[in-house]
């Protein structure tokens, strides 16, 4: 069995949060019932872009097409519901089905016990039915997860925006993933050791502008050919997952920043 995250494509347009459905938008990404009485609500737009099926807005609030919806109601059963927007023709994804599955005795935490990465779960297989589509856990609530089953309805019908990172797969043995993740910490040693002066971010994304491409830890900033501004943190697999993004994780903000080389940005 194999687990993948599902998440937006980079290009599509994004929808900001509305602040007067504030409690509406927390029940659609926290509660696993159903939500009785749904009147719609509006949101804005908050960046232009691509017409896709899959709309990009708040984790863990899913935002799909009318088309979307048609194509996948059919199988979806009781997995999740489809909560209509006022002035446009797209709806809530709102996924219902939890699954309490996560091996915490293979998946990292920190020392207060919360999980490092929604990309670094393992999953109990068993406890995942066989016929499963899409669900969360209750321990990362912004994350929505998907089985090869969803995956294969998206693509048979041909939607767009999707976007699929492979978190888990059953098959691979604990110590091939045990080699992986030692690969991925040398290479952020190596990137540590062979730092040269750090700078704070501010100064950091001036001289980004100007051509220059930095680093801290896993993250690295650069503009692409076009003078696009991107964002890459590095996945397991030792490659750079890139975004645009529409707002810099506060975290970022106080990390030290040094020079590397530009990378070739892969969208994947």
């Amino acid at each position: 069995m194999k687990i993948w995250e599902m998440n937006s494509d980079h290009d599509s347009y994004v929808l900001a949060d509305n602040p007067e459905a504030d409690d509406l938008i927390r029940s659609i990404k926290n509660d696993e019932h159903p939500l009785k009485d749904w009147n719609g609500i509006y949101l804005n737009l908050l960046r232009k872009g691509k017409e896709k099926d899959y709309i990009g807005y708040l984790p863990g609030a899913t935002i799909i097409s009318e088309y979307a919806k048609q194509a996948l109601t059919a199988q979806i059963g009781d997995e999740a519901e489809f909560l209509f927007i006022l002035d446009r023709p797209i709806h809530f994804l709102h996924v219902l089905k939890r699954i309490d599955c996560i091996d915490f005795d293979l998946t990292e935490r920190t020392e207060s016990g919360l999980i490092k990465s929604s990309e670094r779960v393992h999953f109990i297989r068993e406890k995942i039915p066989v016929d499963t589509l899409i669900f969360k856990v209750p321990e990362i609530r912004t994350s929505i997860y998907v089985t090869e089953k969803f995956i294969n309805l998206v693509k048979q019908a041909n939607l767009t925006g999707f976007v699929f990172n492979q978190v888990w797969n059953s098959e691979l043995t604990e110590e091939k993933d045990r080699e992986k993740h030692l690969k991925y910490t040398a290479v952020l040693a190596d990137i540590e050791q062979n730092k040269g002066d750090e700078i704070a971010y501010r100064i950091a994304r001036e001289l980004v502008n100007q051509g220059l491409a930095f680093a801290s830890g896993k993250w690295k900033m650069q503009l692409d050919s076009k003078g696009n501004f991107w964002l890459g943190d590095l996945t397991e697999d030792c490659v750079y997952s890139w975004i645009m993004p529409t707002f810099i994780p506060p975290v970022l903000l106080g990390y030290q920043w040094h020079v590397v080389e530009n990378s070739e940005i892969t969208i994947q």
